[in-house]
């Protein structure tokens, strides 16, 4: 892959990331607390609401490796499909997850700026 394309690729992925990001954040949180779907599982769950966030982000990089294991990622090198998530949409939210990470672990640790 030459520079080009994989600036386009970035290009991609950080446009698609914005737009998941934005449309997940209605759908799971609320305007005064993008973090509020991890609290109340926290609170069902007795954990934290980090380790909530770990564990959502977990189940696709599950997706992900099972998909490159099994070398089966060719077919399903799409954003979405008939309601399916597509191995693009999985690294998106994988890396929408980690930004979400980061800000429960600011909360957590009072550090939020």
């Amino acid at each position: 892959m030459n520079n080009e394309q994989f600036e386009n690729l970035r290009e991609e992925f950080l446009s698609k990331e914005a737009q998941l990001l934005e449309f997940k954040g209605r759908e799971y949180g609320a305007d005064f607390d993008r973090l509020l779907n991890f609290k109340e599982i926290s609170a069902l769950t007795n954990m934290k609401s980090v380790d909530v966030c770990l564990l959502y982000m977990l189940k696709h990089i599950q997706s992900l490796v099972l998909a490159i294991k099994s070398r089966n990622y060719q077919s399903k090198w799409y954003w979405s499909n008939n309601g399916n998530e597509g191995l693009k949409q999985r690294i998106c939210d994988i890396r929408n997850y980690a930004l979400l990470l980061a800000a429960c672990i600011e909360e957590e640790e009072g550090v939020c700026k």
